[in-house]
């Protein structure tokens, strides 16, 4: 599939570089390694191939800098993965207390997660995946949506105190 070869060609050569960033190289290649999954963003993945052709670490720097920042390509790779879903973002995602109080001053942490597991793989993250196994109730407000570990210690703390009230 001839964008998906370009997409890989031009996020490696980026990387390559040394220009583009390693912790969002990982998101850009499943989309190139995925046609199937995403063939029906061709439109999106045209575009995010251009921005990553444009990317410059420090875009916006300059008075007439036409370059594209990092914050742009994330957009695209997540309206790419929001259209791969139908649109649908995570169930909980308005209620979110994570988001909407953890993360306060923190916009980048805010976008990335957004685009990234609120509006991308949501099935991946422990809040989740906690929510429903445990019907809503006993999420700790600091639980990052990949910490898995933490999953762990409040089930284990749940089973105790149930033996306990019991």
């Amino acid at each position: 599939m001839f964008p998906f070869e370009d997409l890989r060609i031009v996020v490696i050569e980026q990387n390559l570089i040394g220009e583009f960033p390693e912790w969002l190289l990982a998101d850009v290649l499943d989309i190139a390694d995925n046609p199937e999954k995403y063939g029906d963003n061709i439109p999106l993945i045209e575009k995010l191939i251009a921005q990553i052709n444009e990317y410059d670490p420090f875009a916006g720097a300059g008075c007439f800098d036409t370059s594209v920042g990092i914050e742009t390509i994330q957009a695209t790779i997540g309206k790419i993965k929001v259209q791969r879903g139908a649109g649908m973002p995570c169930e909980i995602l308005e209620c979110c207390q994570f988001l909407n109080t953890q993360t306060k001053g923190m916009p980048k942490t805010v976008e990335h997660i957004r685009n990234n597991v609120c509006f991308g793989e949501f099935e991946s993250c422990v809040r989740l995946r906690n929510y429903k196994k445990l019907a809503g109730e006993h999420i700790p407000l600091e639980l990052y949506p990949h910490d898995t570990e933490e999953v762990k210690n409040i089930v284990r703390c749940l089973r105790n105190k149930k033996v306990t009230d019991g």
